[in-house]
């Protein structure tokens, strides 16, 4: 996994499932740990700022055609029963 990513997180990644995330938990308590978080982030891209969004990608990202279009898709708006809304947050 690339440095985006901590070696122990499993949700949505390649080749990881919760299977083995659970394994994992019970390797920690086994060791002395005591908690165990899980958070489910679903309606997390729901509310992401996009300028927030942008600055961060920017600091990763020097092709400027790339974020422009990042930045196209981001605002280019929800369809939904045939009309279209403008999307000020979220990805999705």
């Amino acid at each position: 996994m690339g440095p985006e990513f901590h070696s122990w997180s499993y949700g949505f990644r390649p080749n990881r499932n919760a299977h083995q995330a659970v394994t994992q938990a019970q390797k920690f308590l086994e060791e002395g740990y005591t908690k165990v978080v899980e958070l489910d982030l679903e309606k997390f891209f729901d509310k992401v700022n996009h300028d927030y969004l942008m600055s961060l990608l920017a600091k990763r990202i020097e092709d400027k055609r790339l974020l422009k279009l990042l930045r196209a898709y981001l605002t280019s708006g929800i369809m939904e029963g045939g009309i279209t809304s403008p999307r000020t947050e979220g990805t999705r």
